[in-house]
């Protein structure tokens, strides 16, 4: 629906479209792009319409997406909707296990189109310059970086072309000295100017010297002074800038974000005796890798053989402001660097999606304002001597990459607290007993570790809460190595406070509170939602209006049936805008009854079983009484309220549904008195054969 009332146009469901151009890709997008669709998998997070209630995620392969040669592929898939509670509970290692909310009915396709003329020619000019990852550089000019070895040619130009303040102050002057235009001048006027003129004509003829050439003389030698002043004002300036250019070895580097990106750099002592050279660089990102450990780890990860050198570069400290070493005469070293971006501001992270302008977004998410953080940037390394001359210059341009996400979870703690929580890693990545596991967080502000127990590695985040109705969103790596060189995997965290109510309950049995809602600034017809309405009754039920200044009262009835540690949600929503008003997050802290009987049955799992059971009213008065159970997907009551005389006996009939698979399950049947009072409780241990 475009709006309430107003149907969609175009075929059932939400269709999205990406449309690549690959000549729109910059370079090394193109590869990054095809690894995003070879690994990644695409999550889809699912809300209720009515209620704008969070349901679960589901994630697909982008796999799918391959064409293999063909025109257009098409894939249609039913994928699990699964939620996991994140129960927060003190002193407690609870690690939430998911749980099917649904199915979702997905199709894939990829349809290939002709390139244009503009396109190809494009791509072709882009893989012509196309170069090798930038690992190895070197300050010796006979290598070349970024472009292939050819001969540039430069066309001599006026330096009036070349400079706008020196054009606009030659152009001022010819202004000055422009002569009158002829349709301001009299008749009589223009008779003795033509005369003139030709007086002068005749003069030049004969090369004899007028005024006029005088004049025309004198200013050309005026300006001729001016443009050998700016000659020698910026000839130092110049000739700075091509020096520095012959000494500038340039590369562009694809970094992803938590991930290293390594290069070295060949720097030779051109003197003849010993020389101190010193390592200045102007971004936080890029830094020396002074380890011998670490930087073989480098080496291997990116296939390049060789011993490295230890201890030749010298950390920097109070008397050594940047980090330096000691060349030998016409001494030749490789220098490690390494560039890695792992805290982003959380303003940074909303705005990720129009980090390169184009970067695998469909077209609604092009107008989004894109983010400083990841906009192409140049980091430049400075090699100088004692003697403050530079040695060699090494410039990177730096264009970001989003991370490839492998799970996105959703938090909904209380607001204005800490959300504390246990993530446990796919035991899949776990291939050796002394892994080193590390994680960090995108976000300085939140405390990110990970621990060893029982073969399996989980990790511990804390984050601060803010209001009701705010977010926050970053991520976390999870490194299989202590360098945090690359990331095994990269999860998507996003945080959503809610207001909290607390709440005392015993299964089985019902307890009433209540929820103030305030009226806003203007007049809203709204209509409550609660995330479990199996356990828990609304009143009013229906939409009413919320009228500005107001205060109105909802009453909850809650009845838990599941003995363990419960979140539930109670939202109201505007159904007018479809806007969510107020949200509360219902803590109910759940206790078990006193179990009167306990019964075990065996069941096949392919038919529809009914039991009896016995029940005597105790009491010497009649006694209405209600029966509930815990699963009402397992196990129905057939009996409705039913009244029984002092010491009369009931047969109890309950209907067991069939299973998909052989299982094990605990249900609990709860005899409810008028009052919804819990009289007696009954464990049934059913095992599906």
């Amino acid at each position: 629906m475009q709006s309430p009332g107003v149907k969609r146009e175009g075929p059932p469901g939400y269709e999205v479209r990406y449309d690549i151009d690959p000549a729109s890709l910059s370079s090394g997008e193109d590869k990054a792009f095809l690894k995003y669709l070879a690994y990644h998998h695409l999550y889809v997070d699912v809300w209720d319409g009515e209620s704008l209630l969070y349901i679960g995620s589901s994630d697909v392969d982008l796999k799918f997406l391959f064409r293999d040669g063909k025109e257009s592929v098409q894939t249609t898939l039913e994928l699990d909707i699964l939620y996991c509670e994140y129960l927060d509970i003190p002193s407690e290692r609870i690690v939430g296990q998911p749980k099917l909310r649904g199915y979702l009915h997905l199709r894939l396709a990829n349809i290939g189109s002709p390139l244009s003329e503009d396109s190809m020619r494009k791509i072709e000019e882009r893989e012509k310059y196309i170069n090798k990852r930038p690992v190895l550089l070197s300050s010796n000019k006979k290598f070349t970086v970024n472009r292939p070895e050819c001969h540039q040619v430069s066309i001599a130009r006026l330096l009036v072309e070349t400079d706008r303040e020196l054009a606009s102050l030659m152009s001022a002057r010819g202004r000055h000295h422009q002569k009158p235009s002829g349709e301001t001048l009299s008749s009589e006027r223009r008779r003795k100017l033509a005369r003139m003129e030709a007086v002068r004509s005749q003069s030049r003829e004969l090369n004899l010297p007028t005024k006029e050439n005088l004049h025309v003389f004198r200013a050309r030698k005026k300006d001729l002074r001016t443009l050998q002043a700016y000659r020698e004002h910026h000839k130092h300036e110049e000739i700075l800038n091509l020096l520095q250019q012959t000494i500038t070895t340039e590369a562009t580097l694809h970094p992803t974000l938590g991930a290293v990106e390594f290069i070295e750099f060949e720097l030779t002592n051109p003197y003849t005796s010993d020389c101190k050279i010193f390592i200045e660089i102007d971004n936080p990102h890029l830094s020396v890798v002074f380890k011998s450990s670490e930087w073989q780890h480098l080496r291997h990860l990116w296939n390049i053989s060789g011993v490295v050198e230890e201890n030749f570069l010298r950390v920097a400290d109070q008397e050594r402001k940047y980090p330096n070493l000691v060349l030998k005469s016409k001494e030749t070293v490789h220098i490690p660097f390494k560039y890695q971006l792992l805290d982003v501001e959380e303003e940074s992270v909303e705005n990720w999606e129009a980090a390169t302008g184009h970067y695998f977004r469909s077209q609604d998410l092009t107008n989004l304002q894109s983010s400083k953080c990841f906009y192409p940037s140049t980091a430049k390394v400075h090699f100088i001597t004692e003697r403050q001359k530079t040695l060699a210059i090494l410039s990177l341009h730096i264009q970001h990459i989003p991370p490839l996400v492998q799970q996105t979870m959703r938090f909904l703690p209380p607001e204005n607290s800490f959300l504390k929580q246990w993530i446990r890693v796919p035991a899949a990545l776990i291939r050796e007993e002394k892994l080193c596991m590390v994680a960090r967080s995108s976000d300085k502000d939140i405390i990110c570790s990970i621990q060893h127990l029982d073969g399996n590695y989980d990790v511990y985040v804390k984050a601060s809460c803010g209001n009701s109705g705010s977010k926050k969103r970053f991520y976390i790596f999870v490194y299989s190595d202590s360098y945090l060189s690359q990331p095994v995997q990269t999860w998507e965290v996003w945080v959503h406070p809610q207001r909290r109510v607390d709440l005392s309950c015993v299964i089985g049995q019902s307890m009433q509170t209540s929820l103030i809602i305030r009226g806003t600034h203007s007049t809203r017809l709204v209509k409550c939602f609660t995330s479990h309405p199996e356990e828990v009754n609304l009143y009013p039920s229906e939409p009413f209006v919320l009228v500005p200044g107001t205060v109105h009262e909802l009453q909850l009835v809650i009845r838990p049936l599941h003995p363990e540690h419960r979140h539930l949600l109670v939202n109201v929503v505007d159904t007018d805008c479809q806007l969510s008003l107020y949200t509360w997050l219902i803590i109910l802290m759940c206790q078990k009854p006193p179990v009167t009987k306990g019964f075990q049955i065996n069941l096949p799992i392919t038919k529809t079983t009914t039991k009896w059971i016995s029940y005597k009213n105790p009491y010497a008065v009649s006694k209405m009484f209600t029966v509930y159970c815990s699963r009402p997907d397992l196990v129905q009551p057939l009996d409705k309220p039913f009244n029984l005389q002092p010491g009369e006996t009931h047969m109890i009939g309950l209907t067991f549904l069939p299973q998909h698979q052989p299982t094990t399950e605990e249900v609990f049947v709860f005899i409810n008195n008028e009052k919804d009072k819990n009289e007696e409780t009954f464990s049934v241990e059913i095992t599906y054969l």
